[in-house]
């Protein structure tokens, strides 16, 4: 059951969340957000392409995953699904410009399967965003 997933994994998020000083809020679905730098501009919308950087880690700090590393953001069409639930439930939160965090349940991120070889199962996932553009 994702939910109660959820809760089991809560005690972890709001650690990381504490001992990184963010102020969060969280999304309906149950991501939280921060966002450490404003952005200009509108709120994307479903139908918006945004093109995000990302670091991609685990609750204890391992990097799995880093736009960065490749010099290059990818593109994010809202509502298309082609992200993780995580991202689709975030991101709306972040206009162009703006720089935050994501912190996301298992359930919203890769779930029982995890995303090897670096992401566990029932793993929660922060991602430290940048969205580059919106069109």
């Amino acid at each position: 059951n994702p939910a109660e997933r959820d809760v089991k994994e809560l005690p972890g998020m709001l650690e990381y969340i504490h001992k990184n000083g963010l102020k969060v809020k969280q999304t309906p679905a149950g991501v939280y957000y921060a966002i450490t730098e404003k952005g200009k501009g509108k709120l994307p919308k479903e139908g918006h392409t945004m093109m995000i950087h990302y670091t991609g880690k685990l609750l204890d700090g391992t990097k799995f995953d880093s736009s960065y590393d490749r010099n290059e953001p990818i593109e994010v069409p809202l509502g298309a699904n082609r992200v993780i639930m995580g991202w689709e439930s975030g991101l709306p939160y972040f206009n162009k410009g703006s720089k935050g965090v994501l912190v996301i349940p298992s359930s919203m991120g890769y779930g029982e399967k995890g995303s090897s070889p670096l992401v566990p199962a029932n793993a929660s996932l922060v991602f430290e965003i940048e969205v580059v553009d919106v069109k």
